[in-house]
């Protein structure tokens, strides 16, 4: 692993050719275009193509400002090296799984929240009509009164 994150730093630095301290995807680009050979044997030494390490920069950008830092760099190609095992997998799907859930149960809510909200707005509407025009409600009207489902 340290020998590694010698690699990865000193790659790093290569990459940084205008030496912000964070390189950016166009860079990374860059070096591999102009060096493919270099930046691909330190790539393969951690099981991982040149072609992922593009694709998968986006994924080294932690903090999402378009830009990577030397931590970011060294830490998300440490992690990116090998294979993904079937346990790998399958954490994965768990964890889609319990988001999507999570997502269902925001989109009820609000859906929910909506239609009540939207329930006392049209029995608001229709209580000011009904005292200024002295009007009966309608069977519509005294479902929504009465807390029934109705389908709008």
């Amino acid at each position: 692993k340290d020998r590694f994150t010698r690699q990865l730093k000193d790659l790093f630095v290569v990459i940084d050719a205008d030496n912000s301290g964070t390189i950016s995807v166009r860079e990374l680009e860059d070096v591999i275009k102009a060096d493919s050979e270099g930046a691909a044997a330190v790539f393969a030494a951690m099981d991982i193509s040149v072609e992922t390490a593009l694709q998968l920069c986006t994924l080294l950008d932690t903090d999402h400002n378009k830009s990577i830092s030397v931590d970011e760099f060294v830490e998300g190609c440490l992690k990116l090296r090998g294979t993904a095992t079937a346990t790998d997998i399958r954490m994965l799907m768990h964890e889609s799984h319990i988001n999507c859930h999570k997502i269902a149960t925001l989109l009820r809510y609000f859906e929910e929240d909506f239609r009540s909200e939207l329930r006392e707005q049209i029995l608001k509407a229709m209580r000011a009509k009904s005292v200024a025009d002295n009007v009966q409600f309608s069977p519509f009207a005294h479902a929504l009164e009465l807390g029934f489902a109705v389908e709008i």
